[in-house]
């Protein structure tokens, strides 16, 4: 159930794990008020984000009761929604007391089947009980795969030496995922409040998330090799082929380098010039990628076959890179310009990022005419605006 999102630094490659959708961070577009929630309680940020991205929903009367307590069956529905899972395809846990037209039958079958949430001892599910906070602990560590420490070090009072579920409330507090309701007490046994649950999982969202470079030693530079070993200049954009190696823009060495098996390769583009300054300075030259010569190159997509197109940003045109190693020019006649016509006679102005549909339609965001330009499969270049 993770999910990785790809995002670029400076000068090196950092991925973004998450067990949730790679959206989650972006605000959502929609806001909704409560008239119970005001601006300053605690849990007025998690509920205006988790009702936002539909997680969570209020009450007809605009209210969203912050306080109520939260049935095992309302809470399962709410994680399985936040956890984006799967609920198409489920096998029955056979609770006594969940048919399968039960209104939450498919989110607590899915959360069982992934060993995620259990029933109790006499094979129910008792989806109208109140979820405590002992529980809660223990299915969010799980949901969110968390790491159980064998040390525990509680300050809780109420939380005995041989509770089941110390490990899991330790979990939570060291991320500090909760504080207890007071620095000594957990109460283990008292309800989760519709408030409490809305922070514990927009709080266990921002805590499974983590940062990792990949590639790239931070150095300005233009070195290949082993990935933390490797160096870029100026990396903007980045695609994943097939095979799963990540293609890179590597916009001032201009060069689109590869990332794959754990090392760095310059994939197209051979830099042979430099300014006044020493910078590198590409050139607009076809051939086979390692003869081929590109401008700060920078929007990069990939089709289904494994084609590579590329914003060619200094030089005004999109190249492609063939599957066979050749690059061509796909539009544009190296000037800038703002012409539209048939692919080798129009022109662009500094384009910048592309985005391929199924079609095989390439959109490109033609940054100084600020345009969205379109090359349709004849290779006819339009402006969509």
């Amino acid at each position: 159930m993770k999910t990785i999102v790809r995002i670029i630094s400076l000068f090196s490659l950092i991925i973004l794990f998450s067990l949730q959708n790679s959206i989650f961070m972006k605000a959502s577009a929609e806001t909704i008020m409560f008239k119970d929630i005001d601006v300053d309680a605690y849990f007025y940020e998690p509920v205006q984000h988790l009702a936002g991205k539909g997680i969570i929903k209020g009450y007809q009367d605009g209210t969203f009761k912050p306080y109520q307590p939260v049935t095992r069956g309302q809470a399962a529905l709410m994680l399985v929604q936040s956890l984006q899972l799967d609920t198409s395809t489920v096998t029955n846990p056979q609770f006594k007391d969940i048919s399968n037209d039960h209104p939450y039958y498919k989110q607590i079958a899915t959360l069982v089947n992934k060993g995620i949430i259990s029933g109790f001892e006499d094979n129910t599910f008792r989806p109208n009980e109140q979820l405590t906070r002992a529980h809660m602990a223990a299915i969010l560590t799980k949901a969110y795969e968390f790491e159980l420490n064998e040390e525990v070090h509680l300050p809780f009072t109420d939380v005995r030496e041989n509770a089941w579920y110390k490990n899991a409330i330790q979990a939570l507090l060291s991320l500090k995922i909760t504080n207890g309701v007071t620095a000594t007490t957990f109460e283990p046994n008292s309800p989760v409040t519709r408030g409490q649950l809305a922070t514990f999982i927009y709080k266990s969202n921002l805590a499974s998330m983590s940062v990792e470079t990949i590639a790239g030693n931070g150095i300005y530079e233009n070195v290949d090799g082993k990935a933390l070993e490797a160096s870029f200049r100026f990396p903007t954009n980045l695609a994943i082929l097939p095979n799963g190696s990540i293609m890179i823009s590597d916009q001032d060495n201009h060069s689109i380098r590869q990332l794959k098996d754990g090392n760095v390769s310059t994939y197209a583009g051979m830099p042979l010039l430099t300014d006044e300054f020493g910078n590198l300075e590409g050139a607009l030259y076809n051939a086979q990628k390692d003869s081929a010569m590109f401008s700060s190159p920078s929007g990069i997509d990939i089709d289904s076959s494994g084609n590579l197109y590329i914003a060619d940003t200094e030089n005004h045109v999109i190249r492609k890179i063939l599957t066979n190693g050749n690059v061509i020019t796909l539009a544009g006649d190296g000037l800038p310009g703002h012409i539209d016509d048939k692919a080798e006679n129009a022109r662009f102005y500094y384009p910048q990022d592309i985005a391929l549909a199924k079609d095989g339609t390439v959109y490109v965001a033609d940054t100084l005419n600020h345009v969205i330009r379109k090359i349709d499969t004849e290779r006819n270049v339009t402006t969509l605006n």
